[in-house]
């Protein structure tokens, strides 16, 4: 999911950061468990996409993706879910999606 939009604020729907660029507000952070999607070809559809169930991430996604640190942004839904962004779950962990091993 990404953000809603009043007509004047842009709010994220799972915690995220959002910052101006140009006449546009663009993604710029997903909270730990969410894969950042954002493609300057269609810039109303950055989004943070949710870690599936029997995967998880434990980190912040941020763009650009900070040096040092794991690249959890992507350009596109397809490639957030199935480009291995999201750790899969250990055996005999509990793994219900975002954030959460147990």
């Amino acid at each position: 999911t990404g953000g809603r939009c009043d007509g004047k604020v842009v709010t994220g729907t799972v915690p995220s950061r959002w910052e101006v660029d140009g006449d546009r507000r663009r993604l710029v952070e997903c909270t730990a468990g969410y894969v950042l999607v954002r493609n300057d070809a269609e810039p109303g559809a950055d989004q943070c996409v949710r870690c599936q169930v029997n995967s998880y991430s434990l980190i912040p996604a941020y763009f650009p993706a900070r040096p040092g640190e794991r690249n959890m942004a992507t350009t596109s839904i397809e490639d957030a879910l199935t480009g291995g962004y999201c750790l899969e779950c250990e055996i005999g962990a509990f793994c219900p999606g975002g954030n959460v091993v147990e």
